[in-house]
């Protein structure tokens, strides 16, 4: 009796070994298969977008070629024109050839102007692009004269367009001195760029104007001094896991060519260098 309860006893931690390996092997079937699908679905989708690209590139060949042969009928047209206006005297006709001439450039630079059109069109239809707006708040040091930098509070607030894996920003940057003493200053940067972004990285560069009013010193004098001038900047934003991968670290500097007003009592590149978090906002269209 008791060798039979042992051999039941046996066949049932058996049989339940057995049903729990066929349930994992189950489980790692349907893993696999959706993986499977996943790779393929993720194929297919590539393979519809070279087919877009390929329909594209076409379509820009076909315009370009239609072009190309309107360019060439109306060039006709105008040399038969000016081979008529011939019977006129040498004066005449030098000077209007020379007319043809500059008028004959405009369909030249309607061609291109309807390429680049063309091309960037095509570009943003495949790119889908998407809308961000950041917000940051930097602390760093603005460097302007021959006196040492000062501390500086810098926020700033960007709109940036983003394609596949580029993007077109413009931000503007307000930065303030004086909060830890001495004279108050302030330096606003309008900025428009573009760059290259990954999951949780950023990288832009651009051209800004600034309008400012900074205490600055130069070799003899001092003094408060305001003006609209240009300059350019650079910034790099990396994102961590928070907030869904919001919120992050901002990393940006920025010069601007002081002159004008300024020049009596300095002119050169000021310089400002900040740091500190950044919060953004993805829209997909």
């Amino acid at each position: 009796m008791d060798e039979g309860v042992f051999i039941i006893v046996a066949l049932v931690i058996m049989l339940g070994l057995i049903a729990g390996l066929y349930f994992v092997l189950d489980l790692h079937s349907e893993r696999v298969l959706g993986l499977a699908s996943e790779a393929r679905s993720r194929e297919q989708h590539e393979i519809v977008n070279q087919q877009r690209l390929a329909r594209a590139l076409n379509e820009l060949i076909d315009e370009m070629a239609m072009l190309t042969d309107a360019l060439k009928n109306e060039r006709i047209l105008r040399s038969h024109g000016e081979a008529t206006a011939a019977s006129d005297t040498i004066g005449l006709v030098t000077g209007r050839g020379g007319h043809h001439r500059r008028r004959a450039r405009s369909p030249e630079r309607a061609g291109v102007l309807i390429f680049l059109l063309t091309l960037l069109f095509s570009a943003s239809a495949r790119a889908e692009p998407s809308v961000e707006l950041s917000g940051s708040a930097g602390f760093g040091v603005l460097a302007a004269g021959i006196t040492p930098g000062r501390f500086a509070i810098s926020p700033s607030g960007s709109l940036s367009v983003r394609g596949e894996r580029g993007f077109f920003v413009a931000r503007d940057t307000v930065s303030f001195v004086g909060a830890t003493g001495g004279r108050f200053g302030i330096n606003n940067e309008t900025t428009l760029g573009g760059g290259l972004f990954w999951e949780r990285v950023n990288a832009s560069a651009g051209l800004s104007l600034a309008v400012f009013s900074l205490p600055i010193c130069g070799p003899r004098l001092c003094g408060q001094m305001r003006g609209l001038v240009p300059g350019a900047s650079v910034r790099l934003d990396i994102f961590g896991p928070y907030l869904s991968g919001g919120l992050g670290v901002s990393v940006d500097c920025a010069g601007a060519w002081i002159t004008g007003r300024a020049s009596p009592v300095w002119s050169g590149v000021s310089v400002r260098c900040s740091a500190g978090p950044i919060l953004r906002f993805t829209s997909h269209r």
